[in-house]
């Protein structure tokens, strides 16, 4: 069913709820097993965090690693927005290190921390290659079923199959809208 924004504004289908697109793109609230399970180092991604320089700079690294894990996605970083599990990582990692050190990373360290988070899972962001080729797997799932949810989550399992980092809920709704 269509939802529109405004008088003239673009029409956009609605696939999913405000619940369901948290669910599926939200930054992940962890409990404290999903703390312990996601931000554990394997020994390769103990060797990442070694290449990375500076306390802030690791709790920026164990956060995207870890949310990453968990929803194969990147966040902003924020300290103070996920407090708890930076509170995990400094007693885990650095029990030393007040809160009260930390810095937020710059844009150019949390980009090169995402192309070693994708390098490391083998995953690819969706350039305009990637999105032309969802554009035609879209057009091939809704020549066998049209429903926007059953094409809009088979889109969801062709990224994961492929490794490709997912576009934006918007970018994704409006492909299954076309």
């Amino acid at each position: 069913m269509p939802e529109q924004e405004g008088p003239g504004t673009e029409r956009r289908l609605h696939i999913l709820d405000d619940e369901e697109i948290e669910a599926l793109s939200g930054r992940p609230c962890f409990s404290a097993d999903d703390r312990a399970e996601h931000f554990s180092l394997e020994p390769d991604e103990l060797k990442l965090l070694r290449s990375v320089r500076g306390v802030s700079p690791h709790v920026a690294f164990l956060l995207q690693l870890g949310y990453f894990k968990a929803k194969q996605l990147f966040f902003p970083v924020c300290f103070e927005e996920v407090a708890e599990d930076v509170a995990y990582l400094l007693a885990r990692y650095f029990p030393q290190i007040p809160r009260t050190c930390l810095r937020s990373p710059n844009k150019r360290t949390v980009l090169r921390q995402h192309h070693m988070l994708l390098a490391h899972f083998g995953y690819r962001r969706c350039g305009a290659k990637e999105r032309a080729q969802l554009a035609q797997r879209a057009i091939q799932v809704a020549a066998f079923n049209s429903k926007p949810v059953y094409v809009f989550r088979e889109l969801l399992q062709y990224l994961t199959e492929q490794r490709i980092l997912a576009p934006g809920y918007t970018m994704l709704q409006d492909m299954v809208g076309t």
